[in-house]
Protein backbone atom coordinates (compact mmCIF):
# COMPACT_ATOMS: atom_id res chain seq x y z
CA UNK A 1 0.00 0.00 0.00
CA UNK A 2 1.40 3.51 -0.83
CA UNK A 3 -1.04 5.61 1.46
CA UNK A 4 -4.14 5.34 3.99
CA UNK A 5 -6.24 7.96 4.84
CA UNK A 6 -9.10 8.22 7.29
CA UNK A 7 -11.75 10.05 7.76
CA UNK A 8 -13.36 10.14 10.87
CA UNK A 9 -15.83 12.13 10.22
CA UNK A 10 -17.44 9.79 8.00
CA UNK A 11 -15.73 6.61 9.26
CA UNK A 12 -14.38 6.33 5.93
CA UNK A 13 -10.51 5.02 5.10
CA UNK A 14 -8.73 5.22 2.06
CA UNK A 15 -6.23 3.12 0.83
CA UNK A 16 -4.14 4.35 -2.28
CA UNK A 17 -2.17 0.96 -4.20
CA UNK A 18 0.17 1.22 -7.24
CA UNK A 19 -1.68 0.67 -10.29
CA UNK A 20 -2.54 -2.79 -10.80
CA UNK A 21 -1.86 -3.93 -7.09
CA UNK A 22 -4.41 -5.60 -5.24
CA UNK A 23 -5.59 -5.04 -1.59
CA UNK A 24 -5.50 -7.54 0.52
CA UNK A 25 -8.86 -7.48 1.59
CA UNK A 26 -9.17 -10.30 3.98
CA UNK A 27 -5.77 -9.35 5.85
CA UNK A 28 -7.38 -5.97 6.37
CA UNK A 29 -10.63 -6.76 7.71
CA UNK A 30 -9.16 -9.10 10.35
CA UNK A 31 -7.27 -6.66 11.65
CA UNK A 32 -9.97 -4.67 11.85
CA UNK A 33 -11.40 -7.27 13.56
CA UNK A 34 -8.84 -7.69 16.44
CA UNK A 35 -8.98 -4.59 17.20
CA UNK A 36 -12.90 -4.61 17.51
CA UNK A 37 -14.36 -2.54 14.50
CA UNK A 38 -15.52 -4.12 11.00
CA UNK A 39 -15.44 -2.49 7.88
CA UNK A 40 -16.62 -3.27 3.95
CA UNK A 41 -15.04 -2.06 0.68
CA UNK A 42 -16.44 0.05 -1.48
CA UNK A 43 -15.44 0.37 -5.34
CA UNK A 44 -14.28 3.74 -6.39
Amino acid sequence: MLAVKIDYESARATIGTERGRTVPRDEILAALKSIGYGGTFVEP
